[in-house]
């Protein structure tokens, strides 16, 4: 089934609409995280799917490589989760390290391991 091209951009903003602060501090208050070698993940169950990327303070990139960067951290998750169907998740993304060759493939790799593990925490949920 395809969807027509206003659909779509409305689905694009319903994945990545802005976390509130409130739902940034509870998510940051649930303590529910884990840590690959590029991102730290910090999670909640919730009633609705919100993802938000950001970067550490550690990281030095000026504005146009973040936003590079975030551009295809985005892509590359709104391809991954429709793929493995999560639902009901607030999650935030922080990238800690910034991989200096093949940085798509290796963020893809990671990203796809980190939504695997939220499957995971979703079916003991």
């Amino acid at each position: 089934m395809f969807l027509k091209e206003e659909d779509k951009k409305e689905e694009k903003l319903l994945l990545f609409s802005s976390l509130k602060s409130q739902e940034i501090n509870q998510v940051f208050l649930s303590k529910n995280s884990f840590k690959n070698g590029v991102f730290i993940v910090k999670y909640l169950k919730s009633s609705g799917e919100k993802i938000l990327v950001t970067f550490s303070k550690k990281l030095k990139l000026n504005k146009p490589q973040k936003n590079k960067v975030k551009r295809q951290i985005q892509h590359i998750l709104r391809d991954e989760y429709k793929e493995l169907e999560l639902k009901n998740f607030h999650i935030v993304f922080i990238l800690i390290k910034l991989p200096q060759e093949n940085i798509f493939q290796l963020l893809k790799q990671n990203i796809k391991s980190i939504l695997i593990q939220l499957k995971d925490v979703e079916k003991t949920i």
